[in-house]
């Protein structure tokens, strides 16, 4: 009788990209490499970047063939390294790496992948990704959520893998006893983009910029700009020439006032319904472009902005596949899309699984902001910003030394998170913006420039 095959020695965790591809055995002919981790934790760039190097291989995906067609290729050609990117999300996944890892009988490799930055840089990969669908990406991509149940009311019954929570690496599934050959690798964030960050750049929640709204006030004489913060802006921008002005502008912050309801913090989606139920016609988003363009003409210098469209929850499982801009109505289309990635930091979006929006990680990859070039102004601070190492300030401290922040020390030293590190100052690479009145769309985003009466739609490139 044939025994159990030795187990060989598991490789030794690495602590870059670069260092996995000069320490790792050669993928041999005839084998299973089976790559896990959890969604955007760098994966599919891994596997380029492996057969880049001279390893060649056939990738298969479990997200995009069902596993009895997966498992039935591998067996038919046996002269072939396989290669199946697998997002490892729960049991049932782990069910699935360990039927692959039965299918071929030579010592199978299991490379499980985990994040430099853990679930945070998971969640800035998302936000680039999107960016990068607006920007002209040639891959389609599928905006991540939270929790499976939220992911599966998206984008249907069988795609819980676009959930970021379950476990990191397939050994938290049970499964890695299945492998004869094991590896893990820490992967950065996208670190063929590391030094072209460059520009410098003033962010600003959009409700900043506008007195807030009366109650039952009509949605186009809802806004009308704050002249103080105003002017804070107009100074920030004299002592930086060069640098953008950055303005978020969500629909729940700007117009919140104008839904009557009671609680606007449950989890039933009634607000968000009645939000996007305003926006009818694309009504809130032409009152915000409206005040921004008022504010532009002030200030004399152009403006990039990012809507987050409101969209009600998906009325039925799936109901949210497509990828255009949605506002109310029956959760169909790119509608879904725009409640999975609208959410804002309330009690509502953990409940119902959503990951909360980032549009500053949005903001920074579409226009490669470095870093330690780019300060954050919000009504009450930005947690999120001080976590990652970036500047920021309330609101009530921006206006108070009138937009003159060169004597306003930033954050300690070394409290940027190290997978965040590469994207600080010294990057030449411009990425420029859509020309004023042009749009860019995708994923219930909608991106674009304001610029003023007879101005450029662009400051200097630096």
């Amino acid at each position: 009788a044939t025994g159990p095959a030795p187990q060989a020695p598991t490789l030794a965790c690495v602590s870059s990209f670069r260092g996995y591809m000069e320490t790792t055995p050669p993928w041999q002919a005839h084998s299973l490499v089976v790559v896990s981790g959890p969604p955007a934790a760098g994966k599919s760039r891994y596997v380029q970047e492996k057969q880049r190097r001279g390893a060649p291989h056939v990738r298969l995906s479990v997200e995009e063939r069902s596993k009895h067609v997966v498992v039935k290729r591998i067996k038919k050609h046996t002269d072939t390294v396989y290669v199946v990117d697998d997002q490892n999300g729960g049991a049932a996944r782990g069910q699935l790496l360990a039927e692959l890892a039965d299918a071929l009988p030579p010592s199978p490799l299991l490379v499980s992948c985990r994040p430099e930055g853990g679930r945070l840089q998971c969640e800035w990969a998302n936000e680039w990704a999107m960016a990068e669908a607006v920007a002209g990406s040639e891959h389609t991509y599928l905006p991540l959520a939270a929790g499976e149940a939220c992911s599966r009311r998206v984008y249907g019954s069988t795609r819980a893998d676009r959930a970021l929570d379950g476990p990191l690496t397939a050994a938290s599934a049970g499964v890695d006893d299945k492998f004869a050959r094991t590896a893990e690798v820490q992967l950065p964030l996208r670190e063929d983009l590391s030094g072209c960050f460059g520009e410098s750049a003033l962010l600003i929640d959009g409700c900043c910029l506008f007195h807030p709204p009366r109650a039952g006030a009509s949605p186009r004489d809802a806004l009308v700009w704050n002249h103080e913060v105003a002017d804070a802006v107009a100074c920030w921008l004299g002592h930086r020439p060069r640098a953008r002005l950055l303005v978020t502008l969500q629909p729940r912050s700007l117009f919140e006032p104008l839904v009557d309801l009671v609680d606007s913090s449950g989890d039933s989606g009634a607000f968000e319904a009645a939000l996007a139920q305003l926006d009818s016609g694309g009504a809130l988003f032409a009152t915000a472009l409206d005040g921004l363009r008022e504010l532009v003409s002030r200030l004399g210098a152009p403006a990039h902005y990012l809507w987050l469209a409101p969209g009600a929850p998906p009325s039925t499982i799936g109901g949210g596949i497509g990828g255009g801009i949605g506002g109310g109505g029956d959760g169909g289309g790119g509608a879904g899309q725009s409640w999975l990635t609208g959410a804002v930091a309330s009690g509502a979006a953990r409940a119902d699984g959503r990951l909360v929006a980032w549009p500053m990680a949005w903001l920074v990859r579409r226009h490669k902001v470095a870093l330690d070039e780019l300060l954050v102004v919000s009504p009450d601070g930005d947690r999120r910003a001080i976590d990652c190492g970036i500047r920021q300030m309330r609101l009530e401290s921006f206006v108070r030394v009138g937009g003159d922040t060169r004597d306003v020390s930033g954050p300690a030293a070394g409290s940027m998170p190290s997978f965040l590190r590469p994207f600080r100052s010294g990057g030449s690479s411009a990425s420029p913006p859509p020309p004023a009145g042009e749009r860019e769309e995708a994923h219930g985003r909608i991106h674009g420039t304001v610029a003023p009466p007879g101005g450029h739609s662009l400051p200097p490139s630096s």
